[in-house]
């Protein structure tokens, strides 16, 4: 039992982290016996991420007020907790038009420069991201890449940045998603838009990195120019990708997840406990 607990807590930190090689770097992984060799091709780890838990925020139900400013408050008490790394879900103003619910899905953005207003100001969060540095916390935010909402400043002013059929924007296909739009980035200026977007809220705010969203439906050569250009900025940011599997450690993210681990079709952990 010891042994086998002990192979699942270095698989774990295997998928949980991405290789600290020196570039290109061969390294060979076997994922469903199939032996798989990749290059790494950056050296980038980010150290302050080792042995760092790593806690969700929703703003908006975390206190009765819903604010940064009133979960600032709080920083200590994670602090003692054990909390290292604060990874706020998406702070963006919501859209309005088809929103799920009364009060929308934080991954609906309206407007990827703007702060929700129900959640504070600017200079709230960046008070909030302060506090946090100084107890020796980090924080990360969600940033959703591949969609919008229907209102977002971007179907006026630049409706060539979304996916169309017949003239009219369409939600993410495969999926439910009726709240928002497809992205379309075969579009080169989209994807300068969003790197500057990205670079914007590094500079301007202080984060540590992201927790970048869905990115299989975004193509690998974005991410691998977006990944690029934030590394440069900030050489010690943290990238984690809501995504699994090894070419994401290789597309510039330190981090990506296993759906596989448990819950998600015959997962290892539900095998294991069955």
């Amino acid at each position: 039992m010891h042994s086998l607990l002990v192979g699942i807590i270095l698989m774990m930190m295997n998928i949980l982290h991405s290789c600290e090689k020196d570039s290109g770097t061969e390294i060979s992984y076997k994922e469903k016996d199939i032996e798989i060799e990749f290059e790494i091709k950056h050296n980038h780890y980010t150290d302050w991420t080792y042995n760092q838990s790593m806690y969700e925020v929703n703003i908006r139900q975390y206190t009765p007020e819903g604010t940064f400013e009133a979960f600032t408050e709080h920083l200590p008490r994670l602090k003692e907790m054990g909390v290292g790394i604060l990874w706020l879900m998406p702070i963006h103003p919501i859209g309005e038009i088809n929103r799920a619910g009364s009060l929308g899905s934080y991954y609906s953005v309206k407007d990827y420069y703007r702060i929700n207003p129900e959640f504070g100001t600017m200079n709230d969060f960046k008070e909030l991201v302060i506090k946090a540095h100084e107890l020796d916390m980090y924080v990360i935010i969600d940033w959703v890449a591949n969609h919008t909402s229907w209102d977002n400043s971007l179907t006026l002013t630049n409706p060539e940045f979304y996916v169309q059929e017949d003239g009219n924007f369409i939600p993410p296909p495969g999926t439910d998603w009726a709240d928002v739009i497809e992205l379309d980035y075969t579009n080169q200026d989209l994807r300068d838009y969003m790197i500057k977007a990205l670079k914007y809220w590094t500079k301007e705010t202080g984060i540590d990195g992201f927790r970048f969203d869905a990115v299989d439906f975004v193509p690998n050569s974005f991410w691998q120019d977006a990944t690029d250009e934030l590394l440069t900025l900030k050489k010690d940011i943290f990238l984690l990708a809501e995504g699994a599997g090894i070419k994401y450690h290789n597309l510039g993210f330190h981090m990506d997840y296993n759906w596989e681990l448990y819950g998600w079709g015959n997962g290892l952990m539900k095998r294991i406990y069955e």
